[in-house]
Order: structure tokens, then C-alpha cells, then sequence
């Protein structure tokens, strides 16, 4: 079962868009622009509802140990709002007023199962369609984690995002507010596209996509072209629709129908195949190539990063 990317926290993107994505919730491939990537570790937005794998013998859904979270006052334990995890997964939204854990320098995360790890997204409290910024955590010696401010100071949402390796699917998201009292690193721009797809061993598409997130502002006028290539000289050159709505600030997206995807796919010959993506930002022109899928992101195929020359405007 693929983990399909969405957009709850703005895109992933930045989780995912980036939001914007790491996982979101359980989901197969199909529909118009959608792609089997986590360029965000976004979990879905939408209704709660639960999917189960294996009926446990109560009949409930096992949700996964609490994350216990440590800021300027005790620990507090926070409950996964969506989770995949042994039995089933469970879908819901992250809570309008999340637990705060006041003003402090840092904050420290437990979480009693060694085999998982974590990532924070952060999007400034309050404020509509704000900039996400996501950062890995590092496990510490004692198996604890610690969260950093990240971006300029200021009150946020973080949304930890945990996943197992050693289950699949196995995944979490939790939400604490937090105000943090010192800057911490910018976030830098991110780019990546998802064209074609390996379906059981045949070439396929699940949609055209292309994101950019955490640009130094987000562009007015915005276009791009994505020109797909095989090995042996076949090309086909797609025109993507700028994606309406809010994508976060500092974010811009680009979709074509999954339609489209797939013609493509039928179109090319072997593999593998070059990617020559350029995208006119605010009258300046940026261009990147890549291989799929020599280059699909581990954690987020069928999508490959791209870097853009002249590089994209970022924050300073």
C-alpha cells in the first residue's frame, strides 16, 4: 500500500508540500495529479477515519505509545492525531490549540521505541498559509531527542513526524505549540518532480508534479516546463498548471492530470529517462535537469530533487 503525499500542513509540501510530506496517510495511486512522494511529511487533511490492516482481538485500532514532549514546564504526552502503526492506521487533523510548551531554549522528546526517528515542521502559530521548515532530529545517547529553534524566533506549530523502520507501514504525527526565544537556521529552497513511476515493474505515471518551497518570497508570476527524454531520443515536453491555493509562503507548485502523466509514459522509449525542468520565477529563468530513476529520492519516490542554475532566491 503507497503512502501518498498531501498537504495538511500547507502543500508538505514544507512536510511535505513541503510541506510539505515522510509519510501521510495510507492511499493507492490514482487521481488526477496525485504522486506516490513525501516531499513533506504531510499527513492528509480531511475527516478522521481509520483503515485496518489486522483486526486486533478488541476490535480497536492499537494506536502507538505517546511522545512525550519537555519544554519550560513538565513533560507532557502528546497523542499521534494520525498514525499507521501494527494493527491499522488512523486518520485525523492536528489539533487547532496544541499543547504548549511555553518559552525556552530547546525542547527534549522521548519516545520508548528504539527503532524510530523524527523530523519537526515548523509553521509560525496563527498565521494563514504560512512558511513550513523541516529539520531532521538526532537521537541522543540516551535515546531521547532535542528540537532547536529553527527559522527566526517566534511562536510556532511543530509537528513531529516519526517513522519505524522496522515496520512498514509504521508512522505518527503529534503537534506542540512552542515559543522559541533565539533564531535559528533559515530554511533553504527545496526543489523536486515526479513524472514517471515504476508500477510492479512497469513504467507508469502517477500524476506531474513539481514543487518549490521555501523561496525568499513567493512569486507572482510563476511558469514552468517539464521536458521528459529516454535513451533512445524520445521526448515529450509538458506544460503544467500553476497549482491554485495556499502552498505555504516561500512555495510554489505546478500539476499536470495523471492523464497526461501516463501518455507520456507510453510515449517513451527505454530508459533511463532525463528530466530538463525550467521555471520562470517573477521574469528570472531557472533550469535543472535529473535521471529517473537514477535519482529518485529514497524516501520520497517517485520524485527527484532538482538544483536550479541560477540557484533559487532564498532567505537571508
Amino acid at each position: 500500500m503507497d503512502r501518498m503525499v498531501s498537504s495538511r500542513h500547507g502543500a508538505l509540501l514544507a512536510l511535505a508540500l513541503v510541506v510539505t510530506a515522510v509519510a501521510g496517510a495510507c492511499g493507492t495511486p490514482g487521481g488526477e495529479g496525485s504522486v506516490a512522494s513525501s516531499a513533506s511529511s504531510s499527513p492528509r487533511s480531511g475527516p478522521s477515519s481509520t483503515t485496518t490492516t489486522e483486526a486486533p482481538p478488541s476490535g480497536r485500532i492499537q494506536a502507538p505509545p505517546l511522545v512525550t514532549v519537555q519544554g519550560a514546564g513538565g513533560p507532557t504526552g502528546l497523542e499521534a492525531w494520525t498514525f499507521c502503526y501494527r494493527t491499522g492506521c488512523a486518520d485525523g487533523l492536528a489539533p487547532d490549540t496544541p499543547p504548549d510548551v511555553g518559552d525556552t531554549e530547546q525542547v527534549e522528546v522521548s519516545f520508548p521505541l528504539d527503532d524510530w526517528s523524527f523530523e519537526a515542521d515548523f509553521v509560525e502559530a496563527g498565521v494563514d498559509c504560512a512558511r513550513h521548515q523541516s529539520v531532521p532530529l538526532r537521537r541522543r545517547e540516551d535515546g531521547s531527542f532535542l528540537v532547536l529553534p529553527a527559522g527566526r524566533a517566534g511562536t510556532y506549530d511543530v509537528t513531529l513526524a516519526g517513522r519505524s523502520a522496522r515496520h512498514d507501514p509504521g508512522d505518527l504525527f503529534v503537534t506542540f505549540r512552542w515559543t522559541t526565544r533565539s533564531d535559528g537556521p533559515l530554511p533553504t529552497p527545496d526543489a523536486r518532480t515526479a513524472v514517471l513511476a515504476d508500477h510492479n515493474g512497469v513504467l507508469d505515471s502517477y500524476g506531474v508534479e513539481l514543487f518549490l518551497t521555501n523561496l525568499a518570497a513567493t512569486p507572482v508570476d510563476a511558469t514552468a516546463t517539464i521536458t521528459v527524454r529516454s535513451t533512445d531520443g524520445v521526448e515529450r515536453t509538458l506544460t503544467p498548471a500553476r497549482s491554485t491555493g495556499c502552498q505555504g509562503e516561500g512555495s510554489v507548485a505546478w500539476n499536470g492530470s495523471l492523464d497526461q502523466g501516463k501518455e507520456v509514459a507510453a510515449a517513451l522509449g527505454r530508459g533511463p529517462y532525463t528530466y530538463e525542468v525550467e521555471v520562470n520565477l517573477d521574469g528570472v529563468v531557472h533550469r535543472a535537469t535529473a535521471t529517473w530513476p537514477d535519482d529518485e529520492l529514497a524516501d520520497g519516490g517517485p520524485s527527484v530533487p532538482l538544483t536550479f542554475d541560477p540557484p533559487l532566491p532564498a532567505l537571508s
